[in-house]
């Protein structure tokens, strides 16, 4: 075993030493971005192996970044686990102190940010977000699948102010709320598996923005920046927004919109508020 793989296993072993997956094999990968993979499984029947035995697998690769901006981390990895209940999955992470807080307030934050200029009319109440109910079965098109691994999934929805009703989104009269959603992706970072949350959330009917952030205890630092970087994204997002919202019901022109303050550009949010009323 090279230094990566060796450095993957480790990971994989402070999680699961103590569990029945403690004694994993290592399998060696052809593909040019692949490190390997970890597997273990609990042989039910001895001398005998059974797709119903349960079993951990961790598929491994290298950090190659791709979508997710400004992270640093040094190999990505894939959790799959068959025949094992989500109940169990909890148990494998729940001595971690993960930083769960930092989700709940980053939703609240944005939130509040949109609400705050007008944007944003209500959010449904927050569900709970930590990682082992987000681990579902994938779609197969015959018979039931008995693999859980990561998937999106809804924790709130956003409802908007009556500036972007249409006809298309609005249903017997009513305008149609969006999804918040987190999606776990896990990776080794400094010899442990971090478990990050991809935060996507609507900021208009028809756009969305997501901020990564990283709930292992060390992650600190590298929210503050994420969500530095993410809040700045936001701001410009609604104030565009703004700005067309005005054009629209007041018939503001651009020249005249680049004189005033955002400030006031939110007294005459609340006169186009009035003028749909």
């Amino acid at each position: 075993m090279n230094q990566d793989q060796i450095t993957c296993l480790e990971s994989y072993l402070k999680i699961f030493k103590n569990t029945v997956f403690g004694q994993p094999s290592f399998y060696e990968a052809s593909g040019y971005n692949s490190i390997g993979s970890i597997r273990s499984i609990q042989q039910l029947t001895k001398n005998k192996a059974d797709e119903s035995d349960p079993a951990v697998f961790m598929d491994l690769g290298k950090n190659i970044n791709g979508p997710y901006k400004n992270t640093d981390y040094d190999f990505n990895c894939l959790f799959q686990f068959y025949n094992i209940n989500k109940k169990m999955i909890a148990s494998f992470f729940e001595n971690n102190n993960y930083n769960y807080n930092i989700v709940n307030e980053a939703i609240n934050v944005i939130y509040k940010v949109g609400k705050a200029y007008g944007l944003f009319d209500s959010m449904e109440k927050i569900t709970d977000v930590k990682l082992h109910n987000f681990f579902k079965a994938p779609y197969q098109a015959y018979g039931k699948s008995n693999k859980l691994c990561s998937t999106e999934g809804k924790v709130s929805e956003v409802n908007f102010t009556d500036f972007f009703k249409t006809a298309k989104n609005t249903s017997n009269g009513k305008m149609k709320s969006r999804r918040v959603t987190i999606y776990y992706k896990f990776v080794v970072k400094d010899g442990e598996v971090h478990p990050f949350v991809l935060l996507t959330f609507p900021v208009s009917i028809n756009h969305k923005q997501t901020i990564t952030l990283d709930i292992h205890p060390s992650g600190k630092e590298f929210n503050d920046v994420q969500m530095k970087e993410g809040l700045k994204e936001l701001d410009e997002t609604l104030k565009e927004r703004i700005d067309i919202i005005l054009r629209k019901e007041l018939k503001l022109k651009n020249k005249f919109l680049d004189t005033l303050a955002f400030e006031d550009k939110l007294n005459y949010l609340k006169v186009a508020e009035m003028s749909k009323i």
